[in-house]
């Protein structure tokens, strides 16, 4: 009797996300947003497999991925020694906020970079039923891992450098968050893309070249003066600001915050677009 009553329970629950799935299909934009639903409930497919990444990664490491982090703390030591001296600021002052933007520029560029060979470089998605929205969480969560590193190395040096904490420093927690949704739905859009496209990654990488020196970085907005295009539009100068700020002790801006909340829609609906109109064609295109 209950091993029927189980049978028919799990019968029905399967026949309800049966019905789901077909009714989402039935629609266009419909299939991108099952896409996306699909991927986000596996959470803990994609996160097994950024950990399974880091682990193949290092193996035999003995440090693991901190030999990022003190690659990254040589390089903010060495252009902050450079840096504070051409543009004649305190070196102290330069180097924290150095050190800030370029952890933000870095696991933004390289989260950018890898969602577009997200699918060209994988074969999980023929041996596993991984969406590519789950492919997508599998790299932001695998960069995500190395920021975990990169951001301790950087605490430390900001400890041992005694630079001011405010509890505003908790605020970029939200900026993070923003970071894995922004990280998820960029995959989802570039990875099919640039599986069809294959100059497209190429296209992209040489514009975040240019968009690391166009980008408040290693230099500061007010050192241009007034309001400039290059920084009130550009989307990285927002996205680095809003975990920034609150780790320099500052409120960010309100135009930051409405910039990355339109930059956050836009790429939801571009990334349902995306995933509705080559859901069918992505294992002929690989």
């Amino acid at each position: 009797m209950f091993g029927g009553n189980k049978a028919k329970a799990g019968g029905s629950a399967l026949e309800r996300q049966r019905s789901l799935a077909s009714g989402f299909s039935r629609g266009g934009l419909g299939v991108g947003l099952y896409d996306i639903w699909r991927g986000l409930v596996t959470w803990p497919v994609w996160m097994r497999l950024a950990q399974q990444d880091i682990a193949l990664r290092y193996k035999r490491s003995v440090i693991g991925p901190f030999w990022i982090s003190l690659s990254l703390a040589a390089m903010i030591i060495g252009m902050s020694l450079l840096y504070s001296q051409i543009f004649k600021t305190d070196f102290k002052e330069y180097l924290v906020y150095l050190s800030i933007g370029l952890l933000c520029w870095n696991y933004l560029s390289v989260m950018i970079n890898e969602s577009c060979v997200v699918l060209t470089d994988d074969t999980y998605l023929r041996a596993l039923p991984v969406s590519v929205v789950g492919l997508a969480g599998r790299s932001m969560m695998r960069n995500g891992i190395i920021f975990a590193h990169n951001l301790l190395t950087v605490l430390v040096m900001l400890v041992i450098l005694q630079a001011p904490f405010k509890l505003t420093a908790f605020h970029a927690l939200s900026g993070v968050a923003v970071y894995a949704v922004f990280g998820v739905l960029l995959g989802s859009i570039l990875a099919p893309i640039c599986l069809r496209f294959r100059d497209v990654a190429q296209v992209i990488s040489s514009v975040l070249g240019i968009l690391f020196f166009l980008t408040p970085i290693i230099w500061k907005p007010d050192q241009v003066g007034g309001r400039v295009a290059i920084v009130e539009y550009n989307p990285i100068f927002h996205l680095i600001e809003i975990v920034r700020a609150p780790l320099l002790g500052h409120d960010v801006a309100p135009q930051s915050w409405a910039f990355v909340g339109l930059f956050l829609v836009v790429s939801l609906f571009t990334a349902i677009l995306v995933l509705s109109v080559t859901r069918r064609r992505v294992y002929m295109w690989m």
